[in-house]
């Protein structure tokens, strides 16, 4: 989504749009300068899911509209960092659920979940908004099971993120008071 240059609008109403959805929504656009209008209504989005989209609206330079008239809180989600366990019913992980605006977390992430690398692509622009070089630096103590490297950064300027391992990390931006209240 990220390098689609002919979209300019994206319309999945009524589709069970739900936080997971709404972060790689938001991980896969922030970085698109094409798409003008997001129609996401009737959808679960929950409390955290708005949360994201109203972050893609103010970082896509040329989303001009989302679109979430009657949208449901089917989610529960709280405040914070929330990772549920593995479904071994369905055969795949359950949702990841992070506070978009926390400066400092620690989480383990599945990197087989669209979640987990909607959080660590949505991780890594925040900490190049932050002036963090290499953005990457901002990840510590990291543990990563996977093959090859588990970020790369694109010639697009998007990032590629692995699709399978287990990535373990800590993220940390120091942030003053006047960047704390525009995260």
């Amino acid at each position: 989504l990220a390098d689609n240059r002919s979209l300019t609008e994206l319309r999945i109403a009524n589709s069970s749009v739900d936080y997971t959805v709404d972060c790689v929504l938001l991980a896969g656009l922030v970085g698109n300068i094409s798409l003008t209008a997001l129609d996401v209504s009737e959808n679960p989005h929950g409390a955290e899911g708005l949360k994201a989209l109203f972050r893609l609206l103010i970082a896509n330079s040329t989303l001009r509209s989302v679109n979430v008239k009657g949208f449901r809180d089917g989610t529960g989600i709280g405040e914070g960092l929330q990772l549920s366990k593995h479904d071994s019913s369905s055969g795949s992980p359950g949702p990841v659920r992070f506070d978009l605006g926390a400066p400092i977390w620690h989480c383990p992430l599945d990197m087989a979940h669209p979640g987990s690398r909607a959080v660590v692509r949505w991780l890594l622009y925040r900490a190049e908004r932050h002036g963090v070089n290499p953005p990457k630096a901002a990840f510590t103590s990291i543990s990563w099971s996977g093959q090859g490297a588990w970020a790369k950064k694109l010639e697009t300027g998007g990032w590629y993120i692995s699709h399978s391992g287990r990535l373990d990390f800590a993220f940390e931006l120091e942030l003053g008071m006047d960047q704390q209240s525009a995260v």
